[in-house]
């Protein structure tokens, strides 16, 4: 459980209050894992729900940079779109040489900048489009 959520023996040692030493002992089987640090491991971990309100939450602003130069790659394993169904645009912004764009989603890309690199910049309605794509593949 620990390594699957990405969290270091010492964070497990001091969220049980005990030492690492000790949380290695017991993480390693050479110790027993008593049940009051179970039920706080569990409590750590998997918070139950102590209300019937339901939070929906949406974003409405996202830009996001990758250090590549295979916009494809970022297009299809991020976005989860086609590259094929994207317009490339006449003009340039951000001082990115090329732009594509699917709907409001867009894209800008260097060919020779890795730092630069592929943005990705959604705002209120491509947030939306997004959504509905991700909506749509989930069926």
């Amino acid at each position: 459980m620990r390594s699957s959520a990405n969290v270091t023996q010492q964070f497990m040692a001091d969220l049980l209050g005990i030492s690492l030493v000790y949380y290695r002992k017991m993480e390693n089987g050479d110790r027993p894992l008593s049940k009051q640090f179970e039920e706080k491991i569990r409590n750590s971990f998997f918070k139950k729900r102590e209300s019937s309100t339901v939070f929906v939450g949406t974003n409405d602003y996202t830009n996001i940079r990758f250090q590549t130069l295979n916009v494809r790659e970022v297009v299809s394993k991020i976005l989860g779109l086609n590259v094929e169904n994207f317009q490339l645009n006449e003009y340039n912004r951000y001082q990115y040489p090329f732009y594509i764009s699917y709907g409001h989603i867009n894209v800008y890309y260097h060919d020779k900048d890795i730092k630069a690199g592929v943005l990705i910049e959604m705002s209120g309605q491509a947030c939306r489009e997004m959504e509905y794509e991700f909506e749509y593949h989930q069926k």
